[in-house]
Formats: C-alpha cells, structure tokens, sequence
C-alpha cells in the first residue's frame, strides 16, 4: 500500500477546494433568466395573449422595438388606431421573473376607452 506524503495530501486538498470554490461561484454568477431569443419568444407570446383576450386585431399592432436594459428587455408594439399616443409595453427581466405589462394601449387614457386590462 502506498502512503502519501503530507504535501500531496495538502495539495490534492488545495485544488479540490478551489475546484469547489470555482463551481460555486459560477452557480452563483450565472444568469437564471431568459436569453435574448427566449424574452423575444415570451414577449410575441404575451402580445398575442393579450390581443386575444382583449378582442384586439393583431393588425392593429405594429412591429415590435427591442430596448435591452441592464435588468431585461422591453418590447413595445405601437398601437396603429393612435400611434402617437398609445403602445403595448411588454418588460421580461432577465432575472426569471414574470414578465409584465407595463403599458396597455389606450387612445383616450383620460377616459379609458381602450382595451380591458389583461392579466398575465
């Protein structure tokens, strides 16, 4: 039987710990949420979620803006019937959570003519 010496011991020790040290700290650091495509995919989703449950035509949706923030992605589609007023707002942070709406379209928000609010 071959006996080890103390160093090797040490050493072997040493390396597995950082070993350990290293595998924790990337559990720790890696991101949890969604990637780009993926909060893409969800936003669609959701957008059209909402135009169904809202009775709105998707037509009267435009093309979707991408602006990526330090915490996620907001998506926002403009609301073709008052371009210039309303949007459909879609935030998906990148942390996991529940995406949200952050704006629904409304042409008269002072009156609330617009969609029913949606729950997600």
């Amino acid at each position: 039987m071959a006996v080890r010496s103390p160093r090797r011991t040490a050493a072997l020790k040493f390396v597995a710990a950082a070993l350990v040290l290293v595998l924790a700290g990337w559990l720790w650091l890696r991101p949890l949420g969604p990637d780009e495509a993926q909060a893409d995919a969800a936003a669609k989703a959701a957008a059209v979620r909402f135009a169904a449950n809202t009775g709105e035509p998707v037509v009267h949706f435009g093309k979707a803006r991408r602006i990526a923030w330090p915490d996620g992605w907001e998506f926002v589609w403009s609301y073709r019937p008052c371009p210039d007023d309303a949007a459909l707002r879609i935030f998906v942070p990148r942390d996991g959570h529940r995406l949200r709406i952050t704006e629904q379209p409304d042409c008269a928000a002072d009156h609330g003519f617009g969609p029913k609010p949606l729950a997600l």
